[in-house]
């Protein structure tokens, strides 16, 4: 998986990862640890930024 995807999604939607954490119901350091690779991404997660397609996307 390209991590460095996720972040460059929601940095050119000029989103910060702690409105991102609110939408995922996670803290702000967990969702760190998702864009910085340190925590695997739950699918659940995944599923719901490619439903909302957070960080843009048609």
């Amino acid at each position: 998986m390209n991590i460095q995807r996720i972040r460059d999604l929601r940095e050119d939607s000029d989103y910060t990862q702690e409105y991102i954490a609110k939408l995922l119901n996670v803290n702000q350091r967990t969702y760190s640890r998702y864009e910085n690779g340190e925590h695997a991404i739950p699918l659940t997660i995944l599923s719901f930024l490619a439903g909302n397609r957070v960080g843009g996307g048609a």
